[in-house]
């Protein structure tokens, strides 16, 4: 991702609030926010490459909408990253979103934009090692499998002249 081109996913129903988001975002970035201002409008099948999630969305304040809609992205894509800036100042909140797979929780104020513009730089260099991680775990394996296709080569080399011999 190297912190271009990074395509976030915002969920806020305020349009005003989403638009400010936004603007801020990609003010001094190449970074492009989609607006979702209901979790059904986020696109499963293309997710971005992160998402940002108010906590309260619709007008039941007691709806745990954005929380479903972390459930249904986290089983279709479990690391992708996903904030929540919300104005929720529950630290109960906060724990249960955190355990269920958010990467930050943030207060939503004025003085919390730059915080969640560092987040967001955080959460793409997780996910840049994350990704090394794998590539390099995936290259473990390749050369432990060479290794054994190898050494089996090698021992009926081995068995063979000994058979000889």
């Amino acid at each position: 991702m190297k912190n271009k081109n990074i395509r976030i996913g915002l969920l806020e129903d305020d349009l005003f609030m989403a638009q400010t988001i936004k603007a801020y975002l990609e003010s001094d970035t190449q970074w492009k926010v989609q607006i979702y201002s209901n979790p059904s409008d986020i696109e499963e099948e293309n997710l971005p490459d992160m998402m940002i999630f108010d906590y309260f969305i619709g007008n039941n304040m007691f709806e745990n909408n954005s929380q479903e809609a972390l459930k249904r992205i986290k089983l279709r894509q479990a690391d992708l990253p996903v904030i929540f800036f919300t104005s929720a100042k529950d630290i109960d909140i906060a724990i249960e979103v955190l355990n269920k797979g958010a990467q930050d929780y943030i207060i939503k104020n004025e003085k919390n934009f730059p915080k969640l513009k560092t987040s967001i730089i955080e959460a793409i260099q997780i996910q840049e090692q994350i990704k090394e991680l794998k590539n390099l775990r995936e290259e473990i394996d390749k050369i432990k499998r060479k290794s054994i296709i190898y050494g089996s080569i090698l021992l009926s080399v081995l068995i063979s002249t000994l058979l000889v011999i």
